[in-house]
Parts: C-alpha cells; structure tokens; sequence
C-alpha cells in the first residue's frame, strides 16, 4: 500500500509556492513519477512559455517548473491533508492555476524542500532538452502542427 499521499512539484518565489505538477510516490515513500499535465514540452518558444519564466539561461523554450517539492510532513495524520487550488498573483502569471500551499513559510503540515537536493534533480532540465531535440527533429522534416498540440493521428500531421 502506498502510504506517502501525493505532493507537488512546482516552483517557489519570494516565500509563494505555486505546485503545477501532481507527484506520487512509491511503497517505500520515495518519489516515483512526476505529471506534468499542466506545462506540455513542446520544445518551441510560446507566449505562454514566456509568461511562466521561459526561456531559462540554457536556452530551452520550456519553462523550469520544478525548482521545489511541497510534501506533507511524515507521522502526520492523512485526514489533514488538503491541497488548495488557487492564484498566485503577482509572483506568477494570473492565468497560472496553482496547487497546494500558496505560503508556504507558515505551513506546520507541509515541508517545502529544493529539487536540487534530491536524487532525481535534473531531471528536468534532460526532459526539456528532450523535447527541444524533438521539435529540432519535427522542424528539419517539415512537420506541422494542428491546433496547439500535435495529433497523434495520421490525419493531424502534415509532410511536406
């Protein structure tokens, strides 16, 4: 059984913590998968993008999002444990849905720890560069887009 119950992945500015990224862990209570549903690599600059802090000093268009994980604190009671949905305005974009805890410096439930110090750190940085070879690769071959993101069906996908 799974007893570690899900934290956030997300970044924190000026004691505001803004989670975009639900995390799970395994049976022993370590990380195990991070989703990042809400932030789709694409590996291209974008308005959006730009808004959220991209690009990042090593020039791949896809914003850093995970600079902070926001766990509950261990031999709590899971019966506490709420994630609230909000804004975080002005330290994040309005349009930016967060999860978690936005004031973190206050939390007695929560711990806030630096992604650098954990044994997964960096793993960011190899997925976006990841996506930025791909949309290299999409762009030497004349792939298009439809819509926003591509589609996975042979129909949504144009060869020059």
């Amino acid at each position: 059984m799974i007893k570690a119950v899900p934290a956030m992945a997300g970044r924190s500015i000026n004691g505001s913590f803004c989670g975009m990224t639900m995390v799970q862990h395994d049976v022993e209570g370590e990380v195990l998968f991070l989703h990042r549903n809400q932030h789709k690599l694409t590996g291209m600059e974008n308005e959006y993008n730009t808004d959220i802090g991209a690009p990042q000093p090593d020039e791949y268009p896809d914003p850093v999002i995970w600079t902070h994980l926001l766990s509950f604190r261990n031999n709590t009671n899971t019966n506490l444990y709420l994630i609230d949905a909000y804004r975080a305005a002005p330290e994040f974009p309005q349009s930016q849905p967060c999860y978690g805890k936005r004031n973190v410096e206050n939390q007695k439930l929560f711990e806030l720890q630096d992604i650098t110090r954990m044994s997964f750190a960096g793993i960011e940085a190899d997925i976006r560069h990841f996506a930025f070879e791909a949309a290299r690769i999409r762009q030497s071959r004349e792939v298009q887009w439809v819509g926003e993101y591509p589609n996975n069906s042979a129909q949504g996908i144009v060869f020059r």
